[in-house]
């Protein structure tokens, strides 16, 4: 399970479970006009060693997922819908190569929901968001 498969599975599960655009961000992009959307972003990982000689590793990615919604009621109505959807279910793991067919499940953890206030309240895309710090644990063995 690499971490490009994580992001395209998740950006892929919260499409369809929402129906809102879902971007994963990279140098270079550019936020959308039209609200909502959500954004994926990847912040750190953990690595933890396990087992003697490194023959296994934990290790845990951070994401920050961003819902920027239209209004105030959508943000706060949505917060709920997306925490309930990843403590309820499994994400199913699907390849950024193309497949639609899952090779697996994986469980995401939210450790915050953090609404934001706008810093400028010129630019439209800083009003009506809310953050939420995801966790994804990975074992990688040596093989």
């Amino acid at each position: 399970m690499n971490l490009y498969d994580v992001l395209y599975s998740l950006q892929k599960f919260l499409t369809e479970q929402t129906g809102v655009r879902t971007d994963i961000i990279y140098d270079g992009y550019t936020y959308p006009k039209d609200k909502p959307f959500m954004t994926l972003e990847t912040l750190m990982d953990e690595r933890i060693y396990r087992v003697k000689r490194r023959e296994a590793v934990q290790s845990i990615e951070h994401i920050q997922l961003s819902y920027h919604a239209e209004h105030f009621a959508d943000r706060t109505q949505m917060a709920d819908v997306i925490s309930d959807l990843f403590t309820f279910n499994k994400i199913p793991l699907i390849k950024a190569d193309g497949s639609d067919s899952p090779i697996g499940f994986f469980d995401v953890k939210v450790t915050a929901v953090i609404p934001m206030p706008a810093e400028d309240l010129a630019r439209e895309s800083e009003k009506h968001r809310v953050h939420f710090d995801l966790e994804i644990e990975r074992i990688k063995r040596r093989g």
